[in-house]
């Protein structure tokens, strides 16, 4: 599992709340804790499964997504819980011979520079979009990143002008080769 994530205290509580006795677990960074909320994972199946029977209190169904909602903090339920979170804590606790933890990040949820990065994509672009760019994505892989996230979300990029509906704001005409 990779670590470098954000300590995030709502989700210990439902966690905690889901699975009584047992807390997240945390890497100790070089300056402070950090979770293993890392934006990507791949999942073991029979684990997943083990581990939602288990919120579900053994019941099966989709017992353990109304658990999870009533577990949250109604107080900050925009952070209330946490599938990266829950699931490293699970394996972690219930099949550690499975995994080993990456002690570092390599991976970021936006490109390097953040939102200046972005408006800088954005301006570039014939497309006025900030999608990622070959020399962007070369440069993260530079920096050490094995994944990096481009969440548009939380940037103005221009995807949602009708005139990207059908594309996302992708240009799909040629593939990206790094």
């Amino acid at each position: 599992f990779n670590t470098g994530g954000f300590v995030t205290r709502t989700y210990e509580k439902a966690y905690a709340r889901l699975v009584p006795g047992k807390r997240l677990y945390y890497e100790r960074g070089w300056i402070l804790r950090s979770s293993l909320v890392t934006h990507s994972m791949m999942v073991h199946k029979p684990f997943m499964h083990e581990m939602l029977t288990a919120f579900a209190n053994g019941t099966g169904g989709l017992e353990w997504a109304f658990r999870i909602m009533d577990v949250l903090d109604t107080k900050d339920v925009h952070k209330g819980f946490s599938e990266y979170a829950s699931y490293s804590t699970w394996v972690l606790d219930n099949h550690p011979e499975t995994v080993a933890l990456v002690p570092y990040r390599t991976w970021s949820r936006h490109p390097f520079g953040g939102s200046a990065t972005m408006a800088l994509l954005r301006a570039s672009s014939s497309r006025h979009l900030c999608c990622p760019t070959r020399w962007l994505l070369v440069l993260m892989r530079m920096l050490g990143y094995h994944f990096t996230g481009f969440e548009i979300g939380h940037f103005d990029c221009g995807t949602s002008d009708p005139s990207h509906q059908e594309e996302y704001g992708f240009d799909t005409s040629a593939p990206l080769v790094l």
